[in-house]
């Protein structure tokens, strides 16, 4: 069996989408981080774009906003996709998240008020 697994520290471009309600059983969230590379003065960043299911998607789309730095334990997966521009078939790489951990003080203060209120 081959190896594929994504660990990343980035900040939320957007706010993340979620797709399903919360009665679905097959909700997902789409998000994409970014993060830096380099050295003071030739930095370069990187975009990715990832998903989540389920309960894991959920605790996402409730703790993350615009901005937020998360931490993500996954796996690529390729998908095939539409470019709206010209119509042809191309393919992308995107991340599926297995876990994820909160860093940006927001998150976290959201996070703990979520669960002092429950």
């Amino acid at each position: 069996m081959d190896l594929n697994r994504w660990v990343g520290v980035g900040h939320l471009v957007n706010d993340p989408k979620l797709i399903g309600g919360p009665d679905s059983p097959n909700r997902i969230v789409l998000f994409t981080i970014s993060n830096k590379r380099g050295r003071k003065g030739k930095e370069f960043t990187n975009y990715f774009n990832c998903i989540a299911f389920a309960l894991l998607a959920d605790m996402i789309f409730d703790n993350c906003k615009k901005g937020d730095m998360i931490g993500i334990d996954g796996e690529w997966r390729q998908k095939d996709f539409v470019d709206k521009k010209t119509g042809t078939t191309r393919e992308g790489l995107e991340v599926v998240a297995w876990s994820v951990q909160f860093f940006s003080k927001k998150s976290y203060q959201r996070e703990r008020q979520e669960d002092f209120f429950s």
